[in-house]
């Protein structure tokens, strides 16, 4: 990200692209979602975190998303929840119950995009 915040008023209103790692013993994945409003920070990731923990948190499948994650309907739309994470050692798969927030190792802000209102 080549800029994050600035100049101007602190609290901004846009949208946040979030990458969240994921790790159980060797093996590993990662998942990017997305969070909208008007927070920054520390409280971004604080809702990202409780979120996936209370299973409301909803993913874009992409092509990233769709290596990492089983969703648990596939009705061709554009977002759906979790049923399990996919993580990999190699080319061993070890699925994780989506639920199961002792797996998340880091959450990262990996991009914002600032919606300015009127």
């Amino acid at each position: 990200m080549d800029k994050y915040m600035g100049e101007g008023l602190l609290t901004r209103y846009g949208n946040h692209d979030v990458k969240v790692k994921l790790q159980w013993g060797k093996y590993k994945g990662e998942v990017v979602t997305s969070l909208g409003g008007n927070s920054i920070g520390a409280s971004v990731i604080q809702t990202i975190a409780s979120m996936l923990e209370d299973g409301d948190m909803s993913f874009k499948r992409t092509a990233v998303n769709e290596k990492h994650i089983e969703f648990e309907q596939d009705d061709g739309k554009q977002y759906g929840y979790p049923k399990h994470f996919n993580l990999y050692d190699g080319d061993d798969v070890l699925k994780i119950d989506a639920l199961d927030g002792e797996c998340i190792t880091g959450i990262e802000i990996i991009d914002f995009q600032e919606e300015k209102h009127v």
